[in-house]
């Protein structure tokens, strides 16, 4: 049993790094029984055994940022959430996490590893939920003022980006990619003209999460997570 985090933790990075391992055993586990896609997981998260790493390079800042500044939201509801990743690290450290996918196989993997960190990592069963859901949709019922949404790599051809802004409307608080939200935007000028539309839903300037990069048409290798708060 992984023992639960504590006020002792000197920060996210140290909570991901004690979970860290029992995703990496899931991951590996899930590969050898399943294969690369029936398991859910197929090249990405491949990449990620390969790397020997258990988050993407902006999860942990994403984490960082909510426990400091975003943590009196009830929940927080990561959409396209893959195997849920984020959503592990947050119930880690005390936050109730939703991870919405809409991909079967991926969902599945959500799912089981939330089962195995719950029975891993004392607490954090409870503050787990996956859900199979394209959004938006009626599962995803829970997007209220004491809601914050998380958008972090959500790039597919059948995505109804104005519908996915609509169904945020009434969150609490959004954290956004301004270059991976439906579609890649390379372009500081995509970028501010996604900020205004998002704005427009009554939600303050975005606050910087986390960036790297600059924009380029040819180099989408950028990211510019932001934080925008209505409440």
């Amino acid at each position: 049993m992984v023992p639960p985090a504590t006020s002792e933790s000197t920060g996210m990075e140290s909570v991901a790094q004690r979970i860290s391992p029992v995703i990496l055993d899931f991951l590996a586990k899930r590969l050898a029984e399943k294969g690369q896609d029936p398991s859910g997981l197929f090249g990405y998260y491949r990449d990620f055994l390969d790397r020997q790493t258990a988050f993407a390079a902006y999860d942990v800042p994403i984490a960082e940022f909510i426990a400091r500044n975003a943590r009196d939201y009830a929940r927080y509801v990561e959409i396209g959430a893959g195997v849920g990743q984020l959503a592990v690290l947050l119930a880690a450290d005390g936050f109730e996490a939703v991870a919405v996918e809409g991909d079967r196989r991926r969902f599945e993997a959500a799912r089981d590893l939330f089962e195995a960190v719950a029975s891993r990592m004392e607490g954090t069963g409870p503050r787990l939920r996956a859900l199979h859901a394209f959004f938006p949709s009626p599962k995803v019922d829970m997007i209220d003022n004491d809601t914050l949404v998380i958008f972090t790599n959500i790039v597919h051809g059948s995505c109804d980006e104005e519908a996915m802004l609509s169904a945020c409307s009434a969150a609490g608080g959004i954290i956004m990619d301004l270059v991976r939200f439906t579609k890649m935007r390379g372009s500081a000028e995509s970028w501010s003209e996604l900020v205004e539309r998002v704005r427009s839903f009554g939600f303050a300037p975005p606050v910087t999460v986390y960036s790297r990069g600059e924009p380029s048409e040819s180099n989408l290798r950028a990211w510019r997570l932001v934080y925008f708060h209505k409440r």
